[in-house]
């Protein structure tokens, strides 16, 4: 084969080309591309005449040059061709001495495999080993069945399940370990529960006020009131005997004599009975009230701790007046708006 990069050699009998049919090839642009055939007796690109230009074309495998020619030998069906060192050679399949699983270098059989095994990988390799398919409940790792009889029940205890005796299903309230029954069930009973059991037991419903615990009721008579006494209620008659004031202790009997405009005033022992006189709020102890004006108020002195008489507050007549307010005449349309000063100013 020659490659030429613009035309062809003219001379190309000048090569020793022998008895072997030749191709040539133009190498130009990317990569080589077939320009054209050229056969004995054609022109090339300058007009000379093309000798001994018949192509070569292999006729099996083992022609190539780069193909062992034992390739071309009849093989047994699936062989390969494998590169070697510098060639392609025909190869069994098993060129790698992978015949069997065992031969895989991730696959180690610890034993001969046996009818049923499996492979299971180990974290490392596979491995053959024989899988268990539990077929009853006791093939299971944490069953352990022992003389399983009808109506039995699996329940769990220490790890595992285990058959058991089905639990007794309490039929009635008197099978339940917390209830004793002191005595036949009877009409009207309820179960009252004593700190440790329930019991049957009678609840009496009180149907009448002395049927309570802190009532003590002796002999009711009309009118007669429930009274308080000692931690529990008695009966005891209504009749309160009539008392005035003055038949009270710390009170002088005189007061039953009042007159009119008598009012009761303590000495600081006893109550008695005083005739209130027309004063003045100048005769009033909490009171500095001196020479009154017309139009002036009371104001509670907290110095003193008393009202005095003093003219009333100056109350203000526009908005100028207020003493946080600096404000010049106002014309329509200003606003009142608070400055750093601490005063409001119209603008």
């Amino acid at each position: 084969m020659e490659y030429f990069n613009d035309t062809l050699d003219p001379n190309p009998t000048l090569y020793p080309l022998g008895t072997y049919p030749w191709m040539r090839v133009l190498a130009g642009g990317v990569g080589s591309r077939i320009n054209g055939l050229k056969m004995d007796g054609d022109l090339d690109l300058n007009g000379h005449q093309v000798v001994n230009a018949n192509i070569p074309i292999s006729a099996s495998l083992g022609d190539l040059d780069n193909v062992d020619q034992a390739a071309d030998a009849s093989k047994p069906d699936g062989y390969i061709l494998s590169w070697a060192t510098d060639k392609w050679v025909a190869t069994s399949p098993a060129v790698a001495g992978v015949t069997t699983l065992g031969t895989l270098t991730d696959v180690n059989f610890a034993t001969s495999p046996a009818t049923g095994q499996s492979l299971v990988f180990d974290g490392t390799n596979w491995s053959n080993v024989a899988i268990v398919v539990p077929q009853n409940v006791e093939d299971l790792a944490n069953v352990a069945v022992s003389n399983p009889s009808n109506g039995e029940l699996m329940t769990y205890q220490g790890g595992s399940w285990v058959n058991a005796a089905a639990p007794v299903i309490p039929s009635s309230l008197g099978t339940l370990t917390d209830v004793n029954f002191s005595t036949s069930p009877a009409n009207g009973q309820s179960l009252v529960f004593d700190g440790t059991n329930w019991s049957n037991s009678v609840i009496a419903v009180p149907q009448n006020i002395q049927d309570l615990v802190n009532v003590t009721v002796s002999n009711p008579a009309n009118g007669e009131l429930m009274t308080y006494i000692n931690g529990n209620w008695l009966n005891i008659p209504a009749s309160v005997p009539v008392r005035s004031i003055g038949s009270l202790s710390n009170v002088s009997n005189a007061v039953d004599s009042a007159n009119s405009r008598e009012i009761l005033m303590s000495d600081g022992t006893n109550w008695g009975s005083v005739v209130l006189n027309s004063i003045s709020l100048e005769e009033l102890k909490n009171f500095g009230v001196l020479n009154s004006q017309n139009g002036e108020m009371l104001y509670y002195d907290s110095g003193s701790m008393a009202w005095i008489n003093g003219a009333p507050p100056q109350i203000p007549s526009s908005v100028r007046d207020l003493v946080d307010v600096s404000a010049t005449q106002g014309t329509s349309g200003q606003i009142l708006r608070f400055n750093s000063t601490g005063e409001f100013m119209n603008q």
